[in-house]
């Protein structure tokens, strides 16, 4: 059996270490894309901003059905994110009905809740629009995959019901990391908090940059290797402002920090998952994460006790967690450790590739 994956940008760690763990269990992969990632977090000009960002979606679009046009000639599940939006929605309707062929709708980000969040401004028919293509895709779907409980119900309760549904969290390659069993870190050595990853309009950044103007804590560093909007403010913070990492430079500054920062700003918890969560954990980094209480991403870090939450806004609680995380350092190191092995073994990509073959098989025998 094959598995096709639309994804308009390819090559992340993420992306590999799931592929190889299907392979290894029978599968043979193909994955449909246009860029690679270390292109994508590239910082570029406003030309080639625009030219990307034209290649992500008629580029992918083009890309796509190019790929459709393609013999079937043996079963097929196409697992099709929504990267860009439209993506599931196009598949499935270029797919006969007749073939030896599923789709699978990924929903990584929803439209247009994710437009508007991120500042776009909509008119009543542009809405509508957007709404209409999620909701054909969930509905008309083979099935649709969401990142976690809060996300599902949410698009379920506006665009459903789908055919079928299932909740697969991104997940991690946790193979650099596998032999990284946290340890202590001495009382000479600063906390290390790390952001690694691009920060957009549905992170969480008026808080941080408060807190990063206030003055500094002792016995901690933050350093940010991120791009996106949510980097300007930050600059005249105490933070460590660096570029995006590449993909030979990531292991050894993931094993490096102690702590992970994710944030999801409010509203957006109905909408994202960060996946840089699943990789912090796989490294053996506790959470802390600054997002709303009812959020998949709170609830991950509640039910594993692999750190902490703090509410966006504040900025008195989130000083007092950091300066409790570097005078505790044994709760730190049993939270590491927590981190440290539910994503090596939950949210690794072995895991992964488990629950993604578990759906494939189920819509085959199914229908």
């Amino acid at each position: 059996m094959k598995i096709e994956i639309y994804t308009s940008v390819s090559g992340s760690i993420f992306w590999k270490g799931l592929a190889r763990a299907l392979v290894a269990r029978g599968f043979s992969v193909e994955v449909i894309s246009v860029m690679d990632e270390d292109k994508y977090r590239s910082q570029k000009t406003f030309l080639k901003n625009f030219l990307s960002r034209l290649n992500l979606y008629a580029g992918m679009s083009l890309r796509t059905l190019r790929q459709l046009r393609q013999k079937v000639d043996q079963p097929i599940c196409r697992i099709v994110t929504t990267n860009p939006f439209f993506l599931p929605d196009l598949v499935q309707r270029k797919t006969p009905s007749d073939a030896q062929v599923r789709v699978v709708n990924f929903v990584l980000d929803l439209y247009p809740e994710a437009m508007e969040l991120a500042g776009r401004r909509l008119g009543l028919k542009a809405r509508q629009k957007l709404e209409a293509v999620t909701s054909r895709a969930i509905r008309n779907c083979d099935a649709s995959v969401f990142l976690g409980t809060y996300l599902q119900e949410y698009a379920i309760n506006k665009y459903g019901p789908a055919m079928e549904t299932a909740i697969i969290p991104v997940g991690a390659d946790a193979q650099p990391f596998a032999k990284n069993l946290p340890q202590n870190t001495p009382a000479s050595h600063s906390i290390r908090f790390l952001y690694c990853g691009h920060i957009g309009r549905m992170h969480e950044v008026d808080t941080l940059v408060q807190f990063g103007r206030d003055k500094p804590i002792m016995g901690c560093e933050w350093l940010f290797h991120s791009t996106g909007p949510g980097i300007k403010p930050l600059k005249r913070s105490w933070f460590q402002l660096s570029g995006p990492l590449s993909q030979l430079e990531w292991p050894a500054a993931m094993k490096a920090a102690q702590v992970g920062v994710v944030t999801i700003r409010p509203g957006a918890e109905k909408v994202v998952m960060p996946s840089k969560t699943y990789s912090a954990l796989s490294s053996g980094q506790a959470l802390l994460a600054v997002c709303p209480q009812n959020s998949d991403l709170a609830t991950l870090i509640h039910d594993h006790d692999c750190g902490w939450v703090i509410e966006p806004g504040d900025i008195r609680g989130l000083r007092r967690q950091v300066q409790e995380i570097c005078r505790d350092r044994e709760s730190l190191l049993e939270k590491r450790r927590n981190a440290f092995h539910v994503g090596q073994a939950k949210y690794s990509s072995d895991q992964i590739a488990e629950c993604w073959s578990n759906l494939v098989e189920k819509l085959f025998c199914d229908q």
